[in-house]
């Protein structure tokens, strides 16, 4: 029984080897030899791939955030040490208060530019890995919902470097 049953890949008349279980949810689609990826069909493998991109993305993009946020904290503690220091040491009146401003917010700038710089090029360094990184955490950051062509178009991309479809 098994030879007469023919793979559910349109067109495909090879004989069937197995039938897939499913990823997230029964599937039950027979594949042959040249239309599995480790025990699953095409259409489940792809979505098996989905989730472990996205997972490994999510986990880029928390790290970024995680990184920017205590970036911003250790910015808004050095601003306010400031701040308290010229408060302390304001000898120079009205005057003195608005150079001692003026200051905090030239080394708040200055800093924050640091920061973003380091961010960018921990963006960069996981793009170098992880093909569109930089494209999928302005989506996430923003809460842009991302369309699941774009999803395809990422693993496309990621599957040419990293040949993640690749038998295991």
């Amino acid at each position: 029984m098994k030879g007469s049953v023919l793979c559910s890949v349109g067109g495909c008349h090879e004989t069937v080897i197995g039938q897939c279980i499913g990823y997230s949810e029964p599937c039950g689609s027979y594949f042959c030899e040249e239309h599995t990826k480790g025990g699953l069909c095409l259409s489940c493998a792809t979505l098996k791939s989905i989730d472990q991109i996205m997972s490994v993305y999510s986990k880029n993009a928390r790290k970024i955030d995680s990184f920017m946020k205590k970036a911003l904290t250790t910015l808004a503690v050095l601003l306010i040490a400031c701040f308290i220091i010229v408060l302390m040491t304001n000898s120079f009146g009205v005057f003195g208060l608005i150079i001692g401003i003026i200051i905090s917010l030239g080394i708040s700038i200055m800093a924050l530019r640091k920061y973003k710089s380091d961010a960018m090029k921990k963006i960069k360094e996981i793009e170098s890995e992880h093909p569109r990184f930089s494209e999928f955490y302005m989506a996430n950051r923003n809460k842009q919902p991302i369309q699941m062509s774009e999803i395809a178009e990422i693993i496309t991309v990621t599957a040419m470097y990293t040949q993640f479809f690749k038998e295991e």
